[in-house]
Formats: C-alpha cells, structure tokens, sequence
C-alpha cells in the first residue's frame, strides 16, 4: 500500500515540475519581468522530477534531499509570486493605442496574463510543498524495504 501510494505521488510531482517548467518558460517568453528571470519555476520544476525520479528507482537519500530542495522551491513559488501578485493592478491600466505592444504593465491583456500565472505558480508551489512532504515521510516504506531485500 504505501509503495504504491508513493509510487503515485511520485508521478504526481513529475507531472507537476513539468507542468512548473512549461509555465515558466511561456511566461519568460511573453512578460519579461525580473520576477521570472530568477527562473523558480525552472529549477523548482527540475527539483521536482528528480525527487520524483528518485523515488521511482527506490534512493532514499537523494529523494529526501530533492525533495526536501522542491519544499523550499514551492515555498520560493509562493512567496515570490504572492508578493507580486500583492503589487499588480490590472484595473488602473489604460489600453495602449492601436498597433503598439508594451509589457504587462500597460497593456489589460498582458496583465490579466501575469496574474493568472503568478496565481497557477501559487498553486503549484502550495502542490510542491505538500506533495514532497508526504513523499519524505514515506521515505521509510522505501528504506524498509531495502533492508529486508538484502
């Protein structure tokens, strides 16, 4: 039972890292903000497969240790991007005139898009948290079963 259900929260924090990657790479692409230059959704994502790989192939210690680094990349996810959602508003920008393209801070659309990445961030930095805190606990199933096969 518990391999199996750490077997599921792997894939889950596989899936979800890579999701964080893709994320972080279309909101790279289109915002250019300094907050997304730091790239936490790129190394939290990448954090987050490894801890999920590792699980899969059964090392306990270098799940632990990624996992526990994805914790604090979902924690850097929620902080960061709380913060910034805290500054933006996306009610006081005037649309800019037709044919010109600014950033997100003068153009409704491009705001609008911050925020909803900045809020899915929050999610998948909350899911990054919870998720490698139940996979860490369940380190133990994987270390019991080791020393029995021995």
């Amino acid at each position: 039972m518990g391999d199996k259900m750490l077997r599921y929260l792997a894939i889950a924090n596989m899936f979800e890292g890579c999701l964080a990657v893709l994320l972080q790479l279309a909101v790279l692409v289109t915002l250019h903000d300094w907050v997304d230059f730091i790239c936490i959704g790129f190394w939290g994502g990448v954090l987050m497969v490894l801890a999920g790989m590792w699980t899969l192939q059964k090392s306990p210690k270098k799940m632990i240790t990624t996992a526990a680094l994805s914790m604090l990349g979902g924690l850097c996810m929620v902080g960061f991007y709380s913060w910034n959602v805290s500054t933006v508003d996306c009610g006081t920008i005037t649309p800019p005139p037709a044919g010109a393209r600014g950033n997100w801070e003068n153009d409704p659309d491009l705001c609008s898009w911050r925020l909803a990445s900045d809020i899915l961030f929050i999610i998948f930095g909350c899911f990054a948290i919870v998720i490698n805190i139940f996979m860490a606990a369940r380190a133990s199933t994987i270390i019991g079963n080791r020393r029995g096969s021995f």
